[in-house]
């Protein structure tokens, strides 16, 4: 009876186990659906990955990487949203967003941040130059397709940038700094509504073909000035 009884306790004892580590299990599972599901819509996978295997979160600060960064803008918005009632402005800006975002994420991109009006897109990895521009490009076409007015402006330049984890550690924000980030903000700048301005050496390795002629812009902040070729 003695062994018996301490072979039912045993078995009592496993199964409690094997019950926590269901229940663990279980939970990490809705967890990873949550994530994925919360940041799935604007970051890769490669990202999302990350954020998967390190529980504690992203580490804080970044690293230096090359990307190829695609801003845009809506031209006019400031003058076009004042003669809107509200509820017209978001419903225009949640359309225009979703456009850009679907193809951003078809081309395998990532959405670093919404400021207003305008779009910060982050490209990375193996031919990141020509996803985007090809993303740019299907952009303003889209636009065009559909109608949407005003239309926007899209600056795309290649370069380094801080990429990872900023803020305090209650409040960290993934996203990417750096001279790039300014640069394709000018590019953004010097692009017309329905146009798509690239710096020089992201059209050549990009292979993407259809640019006018060359042009020399004078950056604020720059010693030089960049080279850049407008998408026909």
């Amino acid at each position: 009876p003695v062994l018996l009884q301490a072979r039912i306790s045993a078995g009592i004892e496993r199964k409690r186990w094997h019950d926590r580590e269901e229940r663990y299990r279980e939970q990490l599972e809705r967890r990873e659906q949550f994530i994925r599901a919360t940041f799935g819509r604007y970051l890769s996978d490669d990202i999302v990955d990350e954020i998967l295997e390190k529980p504690e979160g992203l580490e804080l600060g970044g690293d230096l990487r090359e990307v190829t960064i695609m801003m845009s803008d809506i031209r006019g918005f400031t003058s076009f949203s004042e003669e809107l009632e509200p509820e017209q402005v978001v419903s225009f800006l949640n359309k225009i967003m979703s456009l850009q975002i679907e193809i951003v994420r078809e081309e395998g991109g990532d959405v670093d941040k919404m400021i207003g009006d305008a779009l910060l897109v982050r490209f990375d990895g193996a031919g990141c130059e020509g996803r985007a521009v090809r993303a740019a490009g299907r952009i303003q076409e889209k636009i065009q397709a559909v109608g949407l007015h005003p239309g926007i402006g899209i600056g795309v330049y290649t370069g380094e940038a801080i990429s990872g984890a900023i803020g305090p550690e209650d409040r960290q924000d993934f996203t990417v700094i750096g001279d790039s980030v300014n640069a394709s903000a000018r590019l953004c700048e010097a692009a017309g509504e329905g146009e798509v301005v690239v710096d020089s050496n992201t059209v050549e390795v990009s292979g993407i073909k259809g640019f006018g002629a060359v042009e020399e812009i004078v950056v604020k902040g720059k010693k030089k000035s960049i080279l850049v070729r407008r998408l026909a």
